[in-house]
């Protein structure tokens, strides 16, 4: 009984006509040592997406080229107006940061990712209006849910600013009137 047409019989591949070559044993065995020659699956952009699983099983493991990708990036400029409000987002109170800002004067905030360190620096001084030292970046790694080698979640990726501010400043993060910042 034959499967459908085009197909092979219950008989195997006797049964396909002489001069077809498309579908012979021999054209798939082809067709399967090629793409054992193609290890990795890559895109027009010349981005590798072939994911493997990192041995701690928080980030996907990606080719060189994917770092290549990132030095043309476009620079993404704020608008004039609300653009250094937009840049910081909320401060960072843990113990730790805590600790930070007692001993060495330095405010931990998250911030916008596409945001640069000239960029965060006039933002603060202009926002909180003080004077600011130096302001360190962080981008924490991005922690993935695997399930059958699969990623199906993903944690949020976010930029954290370390704020070290000039002596005899400081940033009020509870004012007594918000209204007027």
């Amino acid at each position: 009984a034959a499967f459908g047409p085009g197909r092979p019989t219950s008989a195997g591949f006797a049964a396909w006509p002489a001069g077809s070559s498309a579908g012979s044993p021999s054209a798939a065995q082809a067709c399967r040592s090629r793409m054992r020659d193609e290890s990795s699956v890559t895109r027009s952009a010349g981005m590798s997406f072939d994911y493997k699983r990192h041995p701690t099983g928080h980030a996907p493991l990606l080719s060189k080229n994917t770092w290549r990708i990132n030095a043309t990036r476009p620079i993404y400029d704020f608008a004039e107006d609300g653009g250094m409000y937009d840049m910081i987002k909320y401060p960072i109170l843990t113990e730790a940061s805590c600790k930070l800002i007692e001993e060495l004067n330095t405010y931990q905030f998250y911030v916008d990712r596409r945001a640069n360190k000239p960029m965060l620096r006039a933002a603060f001084e202009t926002v909180f209006k003080i004077k600011v030292k130096k302001v360190n970046t962080v981008i924490r790694r991005r922690k993935y849910t695997w399930r059958q080698d699969k990623i199906v979640g993903k944690e949020r990726w976010y930029k954290i600013a370390f704020v070290h501010v000039e002596k005899g400043y400081a940033i009020d993060l509870f004012p007594d009137n918000p209204d007027a910042m």
